[in-house]
């Protein structure tokens, strides 16, 4: 009984650990860069795209770049350059649902976040949340973090019925210290 104790509270110690490294790297979220591969299934197609992201936390503003189309996303507006060809709109909260940003926002802010004990990835932990004002395509999101490096590995997005909507894997995750301005310019 006492080896039980002993070992079920090394666990407990080990999970409080990694959880507040992650926190402690994620609540303020850093400027990063990410390449990763998205998979997006509609009711009638799927596709993989794949995508660059950087993320100024000083600006607050994103770049997405993949296929022959950029995004920079602001808080005020969104400009959008397919070929040569440049647009701005109003910025959408449903653009900014790949990013790590989203997840830890919904996770840090909503009512119903989670960190369960096992992963379906080895080395990882893994954090759940429902969306905090979800678009309508959206509900509930999954995020696997590798437990030694503390880089996201694989974020999932749900519908309410908890279909796979967006699958996003990470193939590289680098935190940056500065960014320049001229990353946010066509």
């Amino acid at each position: 009984m006492l080896l039980l104790t002993a070992i079920l509270a090394g666990c407990t110690a080990s999970d409080d650990t990694i959880h507040r490294k992650i926190h402690t790297r994620y609540y303020d979220m850093p400027s990063y860069s990410a390449k990763c591969q998205a998979t997006v299934v509609s009711n009638k197609t799927k596709n993989t795209y794949a995508i660059s992201i950087i993320y100024d936390s000083e600006g607050e503003r994103y770049r997405i770049d993949y296929d022959n189309m950029s995004l920079i996303l602001s808080a005020s507006n969104a400009q959008i350059k397919k070929d040569n060809t440049i647009m701005s709109l109003p910025t959408d909260n449903s653009y900014m649902m790949m990013l790590p940003n989203a997840f830890f926002k919904s996770y840090y802010t909503g009512e119903n976040a989670t960190q369960p004990t096992s992963s379906l990835m080895q080395g990882c932990t893994v954090l759940e949340c429902d969306i905090v004002n979800p678009p309508a395509w959206a509900s509930h999101m999954k995020l696997w973090i590798d437990t030694k490096s503390l880089t996201p590995r694989c974020m999932i997005i749900y519908d309410k019925e908890m279909n796979e909507k967006i699958n996003i894997e990470y193939t590289e995750f680098k935190i940056i210290n500065k960014i320049q301005d001229s990353t946010f310019e066509f």
